[in-house]
């Protein structure tokens, strides 16, 4: 794939861009009680001596661990020299924090565009990739709630084109009261 200038595999590069690889995935860590550890290159999610899971660190880019679980020290030090972050939440998805490497994962990616941000025409061009994006993407939410509508809520693409949405109740965040 060709990507800032450069041909891209899911092998290209340093270890830190290797991560990036369309091939990772995110672990989800829902079961109470789980204990992530380490044996080898593979990460293993054991639950009462049972094996949930079994995966080699290279294909995880992230686990969050969304409900008390117990991360041991080998599993951590390996997390973090395969560039697997770790992310901690609340059951309701409330961000409590992250562990990570040094480096991010997009390190190089971040100088790239740093670097391709000072070019004029580079940047009216990803503007203009970006602005008819979003309105290719609101254009299909347009279209999806016009079709959403029950017989007598029918829209037409022109109509829905002037949709606006019923005001919302505002209800402070659970946790703000």
């Amino acid at each position: 794939m060709e990507f800032l200038g450069k041909t891209t595999t899911a092998r290209s590069g340093s270890r830190i861009t290797e991560h990036v690889s369309p091939l990772e995935s995110t672990v989800y860590v829902t079961e109470a009680g789980s204990s992530l550890r380490a044996k080898g290159a593979r990460m293993r999610i054991v639950r009462r001596d049972k094996q949930l899971l079994s995966v080699p660190f290279n294909r995880v880019r992230q686990v969050v661990c969304t409900t008390p679980s117990t991360l041991t020290s080998p599993f951590l030090r390996r997390a973090l020299e395969h560039g697997v972050d770790i992310v901690l939440t609340e059951e309701d998805g409330e961000f409590l924090g992250r562990l990570t490497g040094p480096y991010g994962p997009d390190v190089h990616l971040r100088h790239a565009q740093h670097r391709l941000a000072d070019k004029r025409a580079a940047k009216l061009d990803l503007a203009t990739a970006f602005v008819g994006g979003k309105i290719a993407n609101m254009r299909t939410c347009l279209l999806r709630a016009a079709r959403a509508g029950d017989g007598s809520t029918r829209r037409s693409p022109q109509q829905t084109a002037s949709w606006q949405p019923a005001s919302q109740p505002t209800s402070p965040h659970p946790r703000q009261r």
